[in-house]
Formats: structure tokens, C-alpha cells, sequence
């Protein structure tokens, strides 16, 4: 009689598989997420609906006034100061560092441009490093602005 068949081997390497396979899909997740994360991504209806697009300063903290540093869309001057009325409600809003305003005329003054819809409660603005200026740039000249 010949000796039983053991399974043991092959059922062995099927776990081995199985886990070389969810490891490797997992790394490949991190990766992924690692790699894409942390970067900000101006958004295009923003910056299209906006009456005025510019890379400016909080003048103080606790202050609802921005010193315009470039003027990239609208009828402001660099080197103003404008007084947006929703400026408190911007979230980690830092004194002294340059972000990407896309501000709507609000009488006299102006305000963080929302969208119908936006997801958020807080008005979005845009840290100003070279990979945002670019971005606002193409979509300002992509919509022949």
C-alpha cells in the first residue's frame, strides 16, 4: 500500500504566497500615500470664480487685513493692503507666511472665494511655494485669463 498524500507543502506555500502578496500590497500602499500626501492642489473653480487672485500676508495675527505681494488676476495693486471679511474663518492661518488668496469683492471690501457646495466650513487658501504659483498660473492661462 503506498503511503498517504500530505497537502501540508502546498497548502504551506499557498499561505507563503498569499502573504508575500498583501505585504507587497500594502508597501505599495504606504507608497502611494506617502508620495502624495502633503502636497496642496489649488483648486480650478476657485481660482476661476475668484474677482481677484493673489499671493499676499496676513498683515497681523488676529488682524483681517492681507498685504498683497503679486497680483496674478483683478484690479489690486502689489504692495496694498486689503481688508477681507472672512479671514478669521481660515484655518491655519499663519501671520508673516505667504499663501494664495482667491478673494470675491464684498462691497468696499473683500472675501475668501467659496464655492456652492464646498465640503468644508473654513474658506480655502493656498500655501504660496513654487508648485501652487504654477498651478494658479495654468489655470489662469488655460481659462485665458
Amino acid at each position: 500500500m503506498a503511503p498517504p498524500v500530505s497537502h501540508r507543502p502546498r497548502s504551506r506555500r499557498l499561505v507563503i504566497v498569499v502573504l508575500v502578496l498583501t505585504i507587497g500590497w500594502s508597501l505599495a500602499l504606504l507608497a502611494m500615500d506617502l508620495l502624495t500626501t502633503g502636497k496642496p492642489v489649488v483648486g480650478p473653480g476657485q481660482i476661476l470664480k475668484a474677482d481677484v487672485v493673489v499671493v499676499g500676508q496676513r498683515a497681523d495675527a488676529g488682524h483681517d487685513r492681507i498685504d498683497i505681494e503679486r497680483v496674478f488676476k483683478g484690479e489690486v495693486e502689489q504692495g496694498s493692503r486689503l481688508r477681507v471679511v472672512n479671514l478669521a474663518d481660515v484655518a491655519r492661518l499663519e501671520a508673516g507666511k505667504p499663501y494664495i488668496f482667491a478673494l470675491t469683492r464684498f462691497r468696499d471690501d473683500f472675501a475668501v472665494t467659496r464655492l456652492e457646495g464646498q465640503r468644508t466650513d473654513a474658506p480655502l487658501v493656498y500655501p504660496s511655494t513654487p508648485a501652487t504659483i504654477e498651478q494658479t498660473k495654468a489655470i489662469l492661462r488655460e481659462a485665458g485669463n
